[in-house]
């Protein structure tokens, strides 16, 4: 049986407009159910406001592109990258991403794909991860996050694809801002001892 995401594709909403120096564009998905449209729609909405708030000494330009990751029986997720352009060069980023389980009124927590004691057991694939990307140099992390990988990882910074699970880290939080938010990516298979055997790959 289909779950309600997966009887039409979601319709993309879209609030732009602006006043003097501001100009902004939120996209966010609707899907027809009401969680997980509540849920876009209320942040896309703060966020307009927050901005239509702001006093501006330069102009502002403002994008979020939504993208959709995965959409199934088993999962809605997703993320929208929000960009901020201060003046005509300096951009910074930022990211709301939110996975829903069939049935949940609220975005699942990183938690609850895992097995009791998952999260610990994590943390050894987490650091070698990171410990991999820093060996490439493609990658400049904070020692602090080279050591304690864990410490960085937040309930709701994570998204789900078709191949894996994306944890995020906010820009500058664990690496310089030319790195724009760093994403460390886990197969499924990589996990699936700590993946609860409930949540399907």
């Amino acid at each position: 049986m289909k779950t309600a995401w997966e009887m039409g594709e979601p319709h993309i909403r879209v609030l732009e407009g602006g006043r003097d120096g501001l100009e902004y564009r939120l996209s966010y998905p609707q899907t027809g159910v009401p969680g997980v449209d509540r849920f876009w729609r209320e942040h896309m909405t703060a966020l307009r406001a927050q901005l239509l708030r702001e006093r501006l000494s330069l102009p502002l330009r403002v994008r979020g592109e939504w993208q959709e990751t995965r959409r199934d029986a088993a999962v809605f997720s997703g993320f929208t990258d929000v960009y901020r352009t201060v003046g005509y060069a300096d951009e910074r980023m930022e990211r709301l991403s939110a996975t829903f389980f069939p049935g949940g009124r609220r975005p699942a927590a990183l938690g609850e794909l895992f097995l009791p004691g998952g999260a610990r057991r994590l943390m050894p694939i987490l650091r070698e991860k990171v410990q991999e990307l820093a060996g490439t140099g493609e990658s400049f992390f904070a020692p602090a996050f080279l050591s304690r990988p864990m410490m960085f990882v937040r309930p709701q910074r994570f998204y789900l694809t078709g191949e894996g699970l994306a944890i995020w880290f906010p820009q500058e939080h664990v690496a310089p801002r030319a790195c724009g938010i760093p994403t460390l990516f886990f197969p499924y298979d990589e996990i699936k001892d700590v993946l609860r055997p409930s949540f399907p790959d």
